[in-house]
């Protein structure tokens, strides 16, 4: 890339589309599987993506997530709105390890060491991924720094994150 060079990044923006109910990704995960030199998804994320993937329509995620935002903020109870994906989590735990057995998992397991498996490995808001790039910048373990940041359009699903060199 050329010094004064610029990358476009269209970034899936967790809170609205399949990958709602998995963690979002933390500098701590970051930097984690770079000292950890991973160079493919693991178990863990390949795990998390079987248990907390739903498809959603990001209209219709927009709706909810902002009626149940709106009525957590009126009534100054985030606890409420932070307990019901909580429970949602539970279920698809539940749902997903009822009836699996020690086999499936190793089975899994085996797959995944030996193989590349396709998935979201880390999963960001526009807050998050600002702050794991900057820290990531300042401290030189990338070239490339946030020249802009614009959030997720209305019922779209996606941040758009402009880098610079």
């Amino acid at each position: 890339m050329k010094k004064d060079g610029k990358i476009l990044l269209y970034i899936p923006d967790a809170r609205f589309e399949y990958d709602y109910l998995r963690n979002k990704t933390t500098l701590i995960d970051v930097l984690s599987d770079y000292y950890e030199n991973m160079t493919q998804p693991s178990f863990n994320k390949v795990l998390e993506n079987k248990v907390f993937t739903e498809k959603n329509k990001p209209r219709l995620h927009w709706k909810n997530y902002l009626k149940q935002y709106i009525r957590a903020k009126k009534h100054n109870k985030f606890s409420r709105f932070n307990e019901n994906i909580a429970e949602r989590r539970n279920y698809l735990l539940e749902a997903y390890f009822n009836g699996i057995e020690k086999k499936d998992l190793d089975r899994m397991y085996a797959e995944v060491k030996d193989n590349y498996t396709d998935t979201h490995v880390y999963t960001f808001i526009p807050e998050s991924f600002k702050m794991i790039i900057d820290f990531l910048y300042k401290n030189s373990y990338i070239e490339l720094q946030i020249d802009e940041i614009y959030d997720t359009n209305y019922k779209s699903l996606e941040f758009v994150v402009v880098l610079k060199k």
